[in-house]
């Protein structure tokens, strides 16, 4: 039974195909469609065979192989062609077939293939369709220790920053920008003022691992567990205490 092969209409238009001349675009095509292709996009075809069926000879072939990429790989008589697959009409069965398929390349060839991609930088778009790539997103900031400065966050106070300071002592990578944070931190600064909520971040975090302390390593934990970091204290004292002596 004859493969069906299916070429996207935008084959013509596609930026990479309107700069070939035509002996490379008659090649491409042929290896897009002849009939030892498989649906994963890899498969053999000796250079005898291709010169045999487009004609050209093979010193000919070598050299407009060559020209070809990024868009395809000859690499020990295997092609690779980067967006094959994506080409083609989906639906289950062909991703099992292409699943099959690809199980029969041999290991080198698909690593020299995956060198192929990395080298091109083809990895995030080789299944994309001729046309025009999607752009690729971009990258996510890294956040690093103690790199977050108090200007990061929008209209931060310095009160703000001095608490959040405390805690970045436990944790290093805490984010000054964090709403959350920032206005359990407001809401204690109403309360009991910046030099209380600095001293009982301190003694927060000064127990942490004391049996029956309240876990408490960040600003959003000390508003919630305030009263009970106050009774805490109240009870590894002799005399009780209220909330100015915290």
């Amino acid at each position: 039974m004859a493969k069906k092969r299916y070429i996207n209409t935008k084959f013509w238009s596609d930026s990479f195909i309107v700069k070939l001349n035509p002996e490379e675009r008659y090649l491409f095509l042929y290896l897009l469609t002849n009939e030892h292709t498989e649906i994963c996009g890899m498969y053999e075809l000796p250079m005898s065979v291709m010169a045999r069926e487009t004609g050209y000879n093979i010193e000919t072939l070598s050299n407009l192989l060559k020209r070809l990429a990024p868009k395809m790989l000859y690499v020990e008589e295997w092609v690779y062609i980067t967006n094959f697959a994506k080409n083609q009409a989906a639906n289950e069965n062909m991703k099992k077939g292409a699943e099959r398929s690809l199980a029969e390349v041999p290991p080198k060839i698909l690593a020299k293939i995956k060198e192929f991609n990395e080298r091109f930088e083809t990895l995030s778009n080789h299944s994309e369709p001729f046309g025009k790539p999607k752009p690729k997103p971009k990258p996510k900031p890294v956040l690093k220790p103690n790199t977050l400065q108090p200007e990061v966050a929008d209209n931060s106070s310095k009160d703000i920053i001095r608490v959040l300071e405390v805690f970045s002592k436990l944790n290093p990578m805490i984010n000054y920008g964090n709403k959350t944070y920032r206005k359990s931190i407001t809401n204690l600064l109403e309360k009991i003022g910046v030099d209380k909520s600095i001293s009982a971040s301190e003694y927060a975090l000064s127990i942490q691992g004391d049996k029956y302390a309240p876990r408490i390593s960040n600003p959003y934990q000390l508003e919630t567990k305030f009263g009970d970091l106050v009774a805490y204290k109240q009870k590894q004292t002799t005399n009780t205490i209220n909330l100015d002596n915290i």
